[in-house]
């Protein structure tokens, strides 16, 4: 049984780590994947630099923006007001994964 750390959490999903497996589940929307540590650090780049280069022309609730999760044929599509939101999801997570590996590296508990 999974032991469950929450990374971040909004409205439209969560980043949570697996104590036990050290695995990351990412819950957004309709969709649910599950990432080792690399895959979801690079999952967290593609999202950031995805959302930097992401051009809103008047299309702000048509689904066209692509988003690969790295795995084989499976991948979400989602609206400009999506993708912002999966960026702040997943850039807090990131920046909490940061501050836990900081406090480990510093021998500080954190609870």
């Amino acid at each position: 049984m999974c032991i469950y750390k929450i990374l971040a959490q909004n409205k439209s999903g969560y980043v949570i780590l697996c104590n036990e497996c050290n695995h990351y589940q990412l819950a957004f929307g309709t969709t649910g994947a599950s990432f080792s540590k690399d895959k979801f650090l690079d999952f967290c780049d593609y999202v950031i630099v995805l959302n930097q280069s992401a051009v809103c022309n008047f299309y702000m609730n048509d689904k066209r923006i692509k988003i690969d999760l790295f795995q084989e044929s499976v991948m979400m599509i989602l609206n400009h007001k999506e993708l912002q939101n999966l960026y702040e999801m997943v850039c807090e997570a990131k920046f909490n994964l940061e501050m836990d590996d900081l406090f480990t590296d510093l021998n500080v508990i954190t609870e």
